[in-house]
């Protein structure tokens, strides 16, 4: 919030100069005259905070521990690009470098998401499908609401034949936690299982720093 100072010791982080309004650009041609939902918001604050939205990664880390502020500010040194996937999915398609996917948004108050309607499995087997075919991984991207003291992002993937992979997709996609089954036999993830968005990102920034993600 902007009435609360960033953790003692924290990277400070500038207002966004007139240079660096693309992502702020691209929101806006998304945006409609209605209010977003809260589904749409969260979703925006993941893309703001993958194409390193400086307002954004303010706001999201102003309340967190100085080492989980830190590895969020390294998606600077090389953001993301996030576009909407064409077709029915609703995820979008993030790619920096050689590593890529497809990537929907889920929030909840609660730490366990159960994939209990038809329509929600639905989707989860045309994602798996669509990217099992493309040679892409497929990430859910889980929010916590009201957490605030700590990293509210969880990375999983679907559990797909790793085969369908090469090079960084298969070692991303090793490195993801998979969605569980409950005793339906159902989907289900649980927030503390998942990979810590602040732990992918600083992995990320660490393969292109050391050249492993420059692709030459």
């Amino acid at each position: 919030m902007t009435d609360l100072e960033p953790t003692a010791g924290a990277p400070q982080v500038s207002p966004p100069s007139s240079k660096r309004k693309g992502p702020r650009a691209l929101n806006a041609l998304i945006s409609t005259n209605e209010s977003p939902s809260v589904s749409q918001v969260y979703e925006r604050e993941l893309k703001g905070i993958l194409m390193a939205d400086a307002e954004v990664l303010k706001r999201v880390v102003a309340h967190l521990p100085p080492e989980e502020q830190l590895a969020y500010m390294r998606v600077m040194e090389k953001p993301f690009v996030v576009v909407r996937a064409a077709g029915s999915l609703g995820v979008d398609m993030a790619v920096v470098g050689v590593i890529s996917f497809l990537v929907e948004e889920k929030t909840s108050v609660e730490d366990v998401y159960h994939f209990s309607k038809p329509r929600i499995i639905e989707q989860a087997e045309h994602l798996k499908s669509v990217c099992s075919m493309a040679g892409v991984t497929p990430v859910y991207a889980y929010r916590l609401k009201r957490q605030r003291a700590r990293d509210p992002w969880r990375l999983f993937t679907i559990e797909m034949d790793a085969e369908k992979l090469d090079g960084y997709q298969r070692l991303f996609y090793s490195r993801l936690p998979k969605l569980e089954y409950t005793r339906s036999n159902n989907y289900v993830m649980r927030w503390e299982s998942g990979w810590p968005l602040h732990k992918f990102i600083d992995w990320v920034a660490s393969l292109h720093r050391s050249g492993s993600g420059s692709g030459g």
